[in-house]
This record gives structure tokens, C-alpha cells and sequence, in this order.
């Protein structure tokens, strides 16, 4: 075994040999020789490069014993691997190197040919990975085979006669638990339904990773925004599982389509966001997205990226005490149920309950959520997911005006005061599907999803209504209702990787079904007892009830069609072209008075973006995109409404500052046409 000061001496002369100088060579020079000016400069160049993601890792049989082969972005510098034995193994290490997002639990192959134990593949830190080859007997040997855009190492185990016949193809295994990613996420899904690093994405995203979400003990979508520029919080903080806030001046939140989950367009139904035990990060798409997820409003397009199952046990529990006689707590449960490791679950659950400063205000919150994840042969993974909350909590009346932020002369209304306290607001969320992944080579892959989704939700009690002319009597009124959503989606993508000459594409094709159904009913509606705001009575009686139902069903079929082709024309010019085509028809019936309106619409929505990368750190882009979604109605001649449609034109600048710290600088122009 080489010790640390050994190794430092055998990498300088290794890269003497080679002709080049990396990071880890100039820091070997307090024991070595000081390197010369050309090599100085060599290394500082390679340090303005940046760091190259290995996209990929293969394993093949050769004659003479394998191919070790790790795939590089198109374009990219050529990797320097520094080769060391250590007693049996083999140990390469590749600086100025990092795995990308889909490669983060790192990579191992057991017993890949006769004479090797293990092949391993880990990102070491932020710019370097680690390749360790354990032979059985001796450590192997390997030698870079010259002429490969990619990094190819020929592996020989030594002194074992390589099998002249290659037995089954090798299986290559993604193990181990997320790699630590810090503050500084490099790859999103959110931007183009394809694993794609943000510097190359001519929009503006934000990611907050799994780091910040644990930081600072994240419970609600809502305190997850906090962390993204220029977006601000409309839901009530008193509602727990609902998100709402404004990005770029328009509505996003899980009362409508803008909430998505695992890149998938999942029309969430609302309080489907109360289960954040089992997420990992949040990305968060500024503009029109409605090339990639169909209706939408145009300010932005939140995904939500849940943890997935890992290889090797994991178990965590928690618990949080309080005041208002806050309790929580929550589990989070993971590991494999066979030995082979082709089948993995993940469990999560949470429990929360707490008062509040205000009077009757009390919330009990509810999650669980389950992964199952096989692996059905060696390129097709199948997951099942299912997620339930239920939320029961009272529904804070709010106070007037008049007596908190404008004067009343008959005294100042204390801040934790209630009048609706007999009111209850539940909300039941449960959502299930699976998600099927099959590549069918190491260019081409498809994704097909279904997911259904449930929504039910209870209304009762007393709501504030008007303050009478004496400025402290209250007339109070309320609703007992009951509403449900059911929501079918199926989704259906390809995406390929080809090139046409020297030019690079990654086409991505898919098709979208949805089938949206909703009844509402009012039970009845009533008027409360009045209340004296400054010396109240509290009751839960229901007077002068009015026979006023009220109860509706809508059903909503939508089909979008979308191209979508990420061009590399050369290493640092990329164009982003895309379209998509959405469909609808809408039926809404009164059951009351048994009527019913229908309507339909279609639009196109494109998209064109170009990245131009003058140092490997810094990006310019400009974007062109637009999105639409349905307005329901009709106007005063019975014309149903056309869609409105939103326009975004935007220029940005993206820079890499340094492994942690990343920025973008955004001017834009969006508009939405009614």
C-alpha cells in the first residue's frame, strides 16, 4: 500500500511521462521538483476548462479481458486517468472529473470476468472520481486504448487467461445513497424531460436541493420556495398542505397544473404537497412550460423530484417538539427484499399535530408514502408509487378590518381571536401509479407512466360575513360542503440520441392523456349566530338553514403531442427546438337543475432557445416560448372562451462561479393574452 506522500510522487512522474500537468500535479511540488512555467500554464488551462461529466460507464468483455469504458458529453475534454496499485486492487483516479445526476449513487459491477471481484465507479468530491478494479489474486493492469472521444481503459487481470467466448453481456449496477450534492446541483430534469445540465438549458431554473431542504428542516412546499428570487407566497400559512405563490407576476400552486412531480405532468390535486417526507429537491422553472407540460399558467412550473429506493439499508427516524403544543415526527425506511438487490422499497411516513396562537385554530396532518422499484432485466426498471395525506384542521375566520388595521371606537380586536369555531376543513389526498423505464440501446430509451389521483374534501361551518353599523356585532354565514376530483393521466415518451454529421441530437417524442372528473355538492347553506367581536358567545348552532344545493360535476379530456431536439452544433453553441400541440373538450352539468354546457379548444405551443458558451463557465442564452390554458365560460352572446395564451421572450447569462456557487442574471418580457 503506497502511502499518501509515495502516491503524490508517483503521480508527478506519471504526468511527467505524459506531458501534462492537472491540480493534483501541482500540489506534489513541497516534495518534488517545482514545476516548470509550461507546465503551470498547461494546468491552469485545464483548470479554465471546467470539469467534464461522465455521462455514463460501460463494461464489456474483450479477449483479453474488459473494456472499462466512461462516456463523456460530446465535445468534452478527454479524461487523464492517474493509474495506482493498491495490494489486489487497482486504483484510477480521474480529476477535474464529476458523475453526472443519473450516475450520483455511483456505479459497481460484481465479479465482471474471471479474476476481478469488483468494479467500482464513486465521485470522490466535487472534481474528481474514483475507478477501483479488486482483482483476486493481484491487482489487474490497464492501459488507455488510444483514439476513443471517450475514456477507454483495456483491463487485463494478470497472469489469468482471458475466456476466448464473452459470457452474457456485463450488467452494470447503480448502488450507494446520493451523493452529496451540496448547495450547487448541476443537472435538472424540469427544463427538458431529459437529464440535462443547466448551463446548457436557455431558460431560467432554480434547484433547491436535498442539502438546503435538511438545513433547514423544510415541512411544506411553501418554505421551499422562500429559498427561489421572485417568488412570493399567496397561500395561508393556515393551510398546511396547500402551496400558492406568484412567479413572474402569475399564479403558481397546487390548485392548478403547474405543480409537477418527477418531471411528469401530474395534475396534482390540491393538498397533495402536505407529503414532503419523501422529497429529495424541488426545481423550479421560471416562463411558460407548456411545450413539456401542457395547460399552464405562464409564470413558472415547480417539479417536485421524491427520493427513490436504495440498494443498502437505510433508516431514519425523527422526532419535533414544540410550542403550541407542536408534535411531529417522521420515518423514512429503505433497502433491497432479495438478495440479488433487483427489487427495493422505500417507506415514508410523518405525523403532525399543533394549536396556534389563535383561538380554535388546531391542525392534524397525515402522510405516508411507498416506492417499490424492480429491476426486470438489465435494461428495464419498473417503479410503483403511492402517496396518501389527510389533513384535519379548522379554517380560521380571519378578523375585519375595522379593529385591526383601521380604527374601531370600540377598542382594538385582540389578534387571536376566531369567530368560525365550529369550522372544519379536511382534505383526503391519495395518488398511485407506476413508472416504467426500458432502454433499447444505449442511445435510445422509453418512459411510460400512469398515475391516478384522488381529491376528496369536507367544508363545514361559520364564516365571517359583514360587520353590523354599530362597528362589534358580527353577522356570520356558512356552507357544509363536500367536493371530489378524479384524475387519470398516461404518459408515453422516447428519447433518442443520434448525430446528423458532426452535429449532436437528443430528440425527445411523447404523447400525454389526461381524463379529469369533479363533483361538488353543497349540503346545505346557513346563517350563524351573530357574534360580538369584542366580547363574544361562541355557538355552534346553525340558524334560518337555506335550502340552496348546489351540485355540479365537470369532465375535462386533454391530449397533448410534443417533439422536443437539444442540437449541439459544436462543443459550445447548442440550439433548443421544440412544439407541442394540446386538445381538450370540457362538460359541465348542473345536476340541480339538470342542464349542461360543453366547450373545446386547441393551441400549439412553441419553443426555440440557443446557448452560447464562450468560457466553459459562462452562458449566454436567448429564448423564445409560448404556453396556454383553458378559460372556462362563456361570454354574454354563449361563446365559450378562447384559451389564453402566454408569451415569454428572455435573454440570460449563466455563470459557473466555482463548485458551490452558481448564478443566473435573467431580462425577460411575458405577457399573457386573455
Amino acid at each position: 500500500m503506497l502511502n499518501s506522500w509515495q502516491r503524490s510522487l508517483l503521480l508527478a512522474g506519471l504526468f511527467s511521462v505524459l506531458g501534462m500537468q492537472t491540480v493534483g500535479a501541482e500540489n506534489v511540488g513541497a516534495h518534488g521538483d517545482a514545476p516548470s512555467p509550461s507546465q503551470t500554464s498547461q494546468a491552469s488551462n485545464l483548470i479554465a476548462q471546467g470539469i467534464t461529466r461522465v455521462t455514463g460507464v460501460e463494461v464489456k468483455q474483450t479477449p483479453k479481458g474488459l473494456e472499462l469504458i466512461l462516456v463523456t458529453a460530446a465535445g468534452s475534454e478527454r479524461l487523464v486517468p492517474l493509474i495506482l496499485p493498491e495490494g489486489n486492487d487497482l486504483v484510477i483516479d480521474i480529476l477535474d472529473a464529476t458523475l453526472a445526476f443519473n450516475l450520483r449513487n455511483g456505479v459497481e459491477k460484481l465479479n465482471p470476468t474471471e479474476g476481478i471481484n469488483k468494479i467500482t465507479v464513486n465521485k470522490v468530491d466535487q472534481s474528481s472520481i474514483r475507478v477501483r478494479i479488486s482483482g483476486q489474486t493481484q491487482a489487474p493492469s490497464a492501459e488507455v486504448v488510444p483514439g476513443r472521444n471517450n475514456l477507454v481503459l483495456s483491463i487485463n487481470p494478470q497472469g489469468v487467461t482471458a475466456r476466448q467466448t464473452p459470457d452474457e453481456e456485463i450488467e452494470v449496477i447503480v448502488t450507494g445513497e446520493a451523493a452529496e450534492d451540496g448547495y450547487n446541483v448541476e443537472d435538472t430534469t424540469v427544463g427538458t424531460r431529459t437529464d440535462t445540465p443547466l448551463r446548457d438549458i436557455p431558460q431560467s431554473i432554480q434547484v433547491v436541493p436535498e442539502q438546503v431542504l435538511e438545513e433547514q428542516q423544510v415541512n411544506t412546499l411553501n418554505e421551499a420556495v422562500k429559498n427561489v428570487p421572485g417568488a412570493t407566497q399567496t397561500a395561508p400559512n393556515y393551510i398546511p398542505g396547500f402551496a400558492g405563490f406568484t412567479i413572474r407576476g402569475f399564479s403558481v400552486g397546487d390548485f392548478g397544473p403547474n405543480v409537477t412531480k418527477n418531471g411528469l405532468s401530474t395534475r396534482l390535486p390540491a393538498g397533495t404537497t402536505a407529503i414532503f417526507s419523501n422529497v429529495e429537491r424541488v426545481e423550479i422553472l421560471r416562463g411558460p412550460a407548456s411545450v413539456l407540460f401542457g395547460d399552464g399558467d405562464p409564470g413558472g412550473t415547480v417539479n417536485i423530484v421524491t427520493k427513490r429506493p436504495l440498494r443498502d439499508p437505510f433508516y431514519s427516524v425523527e422526532a419535533t417538539v414544540g410550542s403550541y403544543n407542536f408534535y411531529g415526527g417522521a420515518i423514512d425506511l429503505t433497502g433491497s427484499l432479495n438478495d440479488s438487490k433487483t427489487a427495493l422499497y422505500r417507506f415514508n411516513a410523518s405525523y403532525e399535530s399543533a394549536d396556534s396562537f389563535v383561538d380554535f385554530a388546531e391542525t392534524e396532518t397525515s402522510a405516508v408514502a411507498g416506492a417499490l422499484e424492480f429491476e426486470l432485466g438489465k435494461n428495464t426498471d419498473l417503479n410503483f408509487d403511492l402517496e396518501y395525506s389527510k389533513i384535519n384542521q379548522s379554517y380560521p375566520s380571519g378578523l375585519p378590518a375595522i379593529g385591526t388595521v383601521l380604527p374601531n371606537p370600540n377598542g382594538e380586536i385582540p389578534r387571536d381571536r376566531n369567530f368560525s369555531e365550529d369550522s372544519e376543513y379536511s382534505p383526503e389526498v391519495l395518488r398511485v401509479g407506476y413508472d416504467l423505464e426500458h432502454k433499447f440501446s444505449e442511445n435510445w430509451s422509453l418512459r411510460n407512466a400512469f398515475y391516478f389521483s384522488y381529491l376528496y374534501q369536507k367544508i363545514r361551518g361559520p364564516f365571517v360575513a359583514s360587520l353590523e353599523p354599530d362597528l362589534r356585532t358580527l353577522q356570520r354565514e356558512g356552507e357544509d360542503r363536500d367536493s371530489k376530483e378524479y384524475i387519470f393521466d398516461l404518459f408515453t415518451n422516447v428519447v433518442g440520441k443520434f448525430s446528423t454529421g458532426n452535429i449532436d441530437h437528443q430528440l425527445l417524442f411523447g404523447v400525454d392523456l389526461r381524463k379529469y372528473n369533479s363533483t361538488g355538492e353543497t349540503l346545505r347553506t346557513f346563517q350563524g349566530t351573530p357574534i360580538d367581536i369584542f366580547n363574544p358567545v361562541y355557538s355552534s348552532q346553525r340558524l334560518n338553514i337555506i335550502n340552496r344545493p348546489f351540485d355540479d360535476e365537470t369532465s375535462i379530456n386533454s391530449i397533448g403531442i410534443y417533439l422536443q431536439d437539444q442540437v449541439t452544433l459544436t462543443d459550445n453553441f447548442k440550439l433548443l427546438l421544440g412544439g407541442r400541440f394540446d386538445a381538450f373538450d370540457q362538460t359541465d352539468e348542473n345536476l340541480i337543475e339538470d342542464t349542461e354546457t360543453s366547450q373545446s379548444g386547441d393551441a400549439f405551443s412553441p419553443r426555440l432557445g440557443v446557448v452560447y458558451q464562450p468560457l466553459p463557465p459562462i452562458s449566454l442564452y436567448a429564448s423564445y416560448t409560448r404556453s396556454f390554458s383553458p378559460t372556462i365560460g362563456q361570454s354574454v352572446d354563449n361563446e365559450p372562451f378562447k384559451p389564453s395564451r402566454g408569451t415569454q421572450y428572455e435573454i440570460g447569462v449563466k455563470a459557473d462561479i466555482n463548485d458551490n456557487i452558481s448564478t443566473t442574471l435573467a431580462l425577460y418580457d411575458l405577457t399573457l393574452e386573455p
